[in-house]
């Protein structure tokens, strides 16, 4: 179910005005006071499903009862309101790649549109699928069928897949349903087993290309066929690679990934951790005005380097296709951060061109938990705080159990942040690391490190933390 136009507008309005008759809005929408009372109907009906108060009548008044929590409202409008044309091509385009066919009367029903908006809609998708050498025909028992080489249908429903996936926090609930149905179809653990595999020797899964494992892995198993590729190898710089990945699948992964499906991931992998090392001179010339901007007295160590330059080419994807996402932004940085902030939009900006800036947030993180990380004298066993505000500490009492097995480490506590204050002041305070798994601003007085990390990134890569120079694996 999606809002329409006069309904989201009847929403604002009341959340601005406070108070509307029925005749005044069929004046203003041009219709009958009986539309206006299906449209209050519908949109009550949403409200209910999310536990909000509905819009209330008294004779020919309606009106939202006070206190709102407005933000709450703003959030269903952006959940609900109908998809774009761009949002509904990409929809489109991806049911019919997943399925290689597709029913439109299903289609008019679940996009809330009329036929004539979805006929317009699959005359693009026709244009667009010939220039990729995709056929796409028309049949009167199955609707639309897809022809065309398997690796393009393949390589582009990833890429579908992918640019739906990373507007996340934008999701309708269109949206939200279809990669439901897709991630139904795997289990997160199944990719954490394969991350953690690939985290024994050495290699690390950042954000994007987590998301494009994930579509593989998922595409292939809703796909649940084979199918036997010639010459795939042949003037692969990356064969060793791919038989050894092949090699280190769990026997469930084997069951649904072909040789294809292997050599996307195998591409995925090595062409994104730090192993390929960087080859492009701008971001050499980059990283030296990085040393120089921040009159640093080290070299930045390769790893660093790599998971800037895998950020920095995630931001140049999103900025080529339009993709502006709302997962953080300036608002939520330390203080301590905004300096590090400032000097590092100046030196991106002069070699890679403006960038959103939720993504210069992250780099941001990632840089000043680096130096952080700097300013600490190696030893050879840790102390580490943690600070967690799961129920009952489950994520801190996971991530211990992997620290103390994985790492060279002497003690490890779990605390929430309200009890912080009182116990960074009690004198047999001695920790290496703060490692936070929320998202807060602290000033510390003493020489402590301190680093904020998503649990989910470090659970399914723990040896990501080897990253700041602080923590040694255990031989």
């Amino acid at each position: 179910m999606t809002l329409n136009s006069r309904s989201i507008e009847i929403i604002n309005q009341l959340l601005n005005k406070k108070e509307l008759s029925l005749k005044s809005l069929a004046e203003f929408f041009n219709v009958s006071t009986r539309t206006i009372r299906y449209d209050i109907e519908k949109i009550n009906i949403i409200f209910k499903e999310h536990k909000l108060q509905g819009i209330e009548k008294k004779g020919d008044i309606l009106f939202l009862s006070f206190p709102l929590n407005t933000k709450e409202y703003k959030k269903i409008l952006s959940i609900y309101t109908g998809l774009s044309q761009e949002e509904r091509f990409d929809l489109i385009l991806a049911k019919l790649l997943l399925n290689r066919k597709l029913i439109l009367e299903s289609l008019v029903h679940e996009l809330d549109v009329t036929r004539r908006t979805l006929n317009n809609d699959i005359a693009n998708i026709r244009i667009f699928l010939k220039e990729k050498d995709i056929i796409v025909k028309s049949s009167t028992t199955e609707g639309l069928i897809i022809n065309g080489s398997e690796k393009n249908i393949r390589i582009l429903l990833i890429e579908t897949l992918i640019k739906i996936h990373l507007k996340e926090k934008h999701f309708s609930q269109v949206q939200k349903i279809f990669l439901k149905n897709i991630f139904n179809k795997i289990s997160h653990k199944l990719i954490d087993e394969f991350c953690w595999t690939l985290s024994l020797d050495n290699i690390y899964i950042f954000d994007y290309s987590y998301s494009v494992i994930l579509m593989i892995i998922a595409s292939s198993k809703i796909r649940n066929r084979k199918i036997e590729f010639k010459n795939l190898l042949e003037n692969f710089s990356l064969t060793n690679q791919f038989f050894k990945l092949k090699t280190t699948l769990s026997p469930t992964l084997k069951e649904f990934l072909d040789d294809f499906d292997i050599f996307l991931l195998t591409n995925t992998i090595y062409n994104a951790n730090y192993k390929t090392g960087i080859k492009e001179p701008k971001f050499k010339e980059f990283s030296n005005n990085l040393k120089e901007k921040f009159n640093l007295n080290f070299e930045i160590d390769n790893k660093t380097l790599q998971n800037i330059y895998s950020l920095i080419k995630v931001a140049l994807y999103k900025i080529d296709k339009k993709i502006e996402e709302t997962h953080t932004s300036l608002e939520n940085l330390p203080t301590s951060y905004l300096s590090i902030y400032s000097n590092l939009k100046i030196i991106i900006n002069k070699f890679f061109g403006e960038f959103y800036e939720e993504d210069l947030v992250v780099i941001t993180i990632l840089f000043k938990n680096y130096l952080d990380s700097k300013k600490i004298i190696f030893s050879l066993k840790k102390n580490i705080l943690i600070i967690d505000t799961s129920s009952n500490n489950w994520k801190g009492k996971i991530i211990k159990q992997y620290l103390n097995n994985l790492f060279q480490i002497e003690t490890i506590e779990i605390i929430e942040i309200y009890s912080f204050e009182k116990f960074i002041n009690f004198k047999n305070f001695d920790f290496d690391l703060i490692l936070s798994l929320d998202n807060f601003d602290l000033t510390l007085e003493k020489n402590i490190s301190f680093v904020q990390m998503d649990f989910y990134k470090l659970y399914s890569n723990p040896y990501i933390l080897e990253n700041f120079g602080l923590l040694r694996k255990t031989k």
